[in-house]
């Protein structure tokens, strides 16, 4: 996901947010030149949550004309995030159709696989007809109830699609600012949360 939005021009960072933000979007101006705008992913959150959110700011550029408003909105966003990155047909091959229920260890390795939150992963299967809208309401009501507040079985750092969502393109562009002299060496330490002396030993080759 990351990759993605870098290729197509958007900057993205991580950041401290606030719980339970994972992602964000922002305008940000600069005397003298076009705003840019910029996605904010939690530096502590987990992989899946972070790769839905960035699919949620997605859709918001996306469907910018949707007048529907408040909660329903959000709603309908997360709704093109989960379709953006579960596919039905994919998803129907991995677990078959028409399934009447499912264990929460299953949910688990089919979030893994996709690199999306298990009540994502919940709530697509009930979408798309795999299972039942009942069962789907049912598991959030019991076992999956804690699921929207805290991911069970999170990825690990390196796990998965964990691997591939580090931002790349705002540390490229720290590190180009500190080799034509336009930041100090503090200044990039401080941008890409690493200690000054990493950055020294970078510069000294």
């Amino acid at each position: 996901m990351t990759a993605l939005l870098e290729e197509r021009g958007l900057v993205v960072i991580q950041g401290d947010l606030p719980k339970p933000v994972e992602c964000l979007t922002c305008r940000v101006e600069c005397e003298g030149r076009e705003p840019v705008e910029v996605i904010v992913v939690s530096r502590s959150g987990d992989i899946e949550r972070r790769r839905f959110g960035l699919a949620h700011e997605i859709a918001h550029r996306v469907l910018v004309d949707t007048a529907i408003a408040g909660r329903q909105h959000e709603s309908s966003m997360n709704r093109f995030a989960g379709a953006f990155l579960i596919q039905p047909e994919h998803l129907m091959g991995s677990v078959g159709k028409g399934r009447s229920a499912m264990t929460s260890s299953e949910i688990f390795r089919l979030k893994k696989g996709y690199g999306v939150p298990a009540a994502a992963m919940l709530m697509r299967l009930g979408q798309v007809g795999i299972l039942p809208q009942g069962v789907v309401a049912k598991a959030f009501k019991t076992f999956a109830r804690s699921w929207m507040k805290e991911e069970p079985e999170p990825m690990e750092h390196l796990e998965g699609f964990a691997a591939f969502e580090q931002p790349r393109c705002f540390e490229r562009l720290v590190w180009q600012a500190l080799g034509e002299r336009l930041i100090i060496p503090l200044r990039a330490a401080r941008l890409l949360g690493i200690p000054l002396k990493e950055v020294e030993t970078m510069l000294e080759g």
